[in-house]
């Protein structure tokens, strides 16, 4: 696989993203929803099994993100 390095903030790469099925759960991490298998009340459970935290400050817009994108599925 191709690795290609570039700096900027995670802000203004979730800007770009928001709309597109991913979450910024924690000021590290931007998920992909296709890649979570499980959500849990402080983490989530990536497909590959890696645990992501989800910050206190964010649990309830995540859930709220997280639930909105999976009805919208069906």
């Amino acid at each position: 696989a191709e690795s290609i390095e570039f700096y900027d903030s995670l802000d203004r790469i979730y800007s770009c993203v928001k709309n597109n099925k991913f979450l910024y759960v924690h000021k590290s991490y931007i998920v992909n929803y296709c890649y979570i298998k499980k959500m849990e009340y402080q983490q989530l459970r990536l497909l590959d099994e890696t645990v992501i935290p989800i910050s206190k400050t964010r649990r309830t817009e995540i859930r709220k993100m997280f639930m909105d994108i999976k009805i919208g599925e069906k």
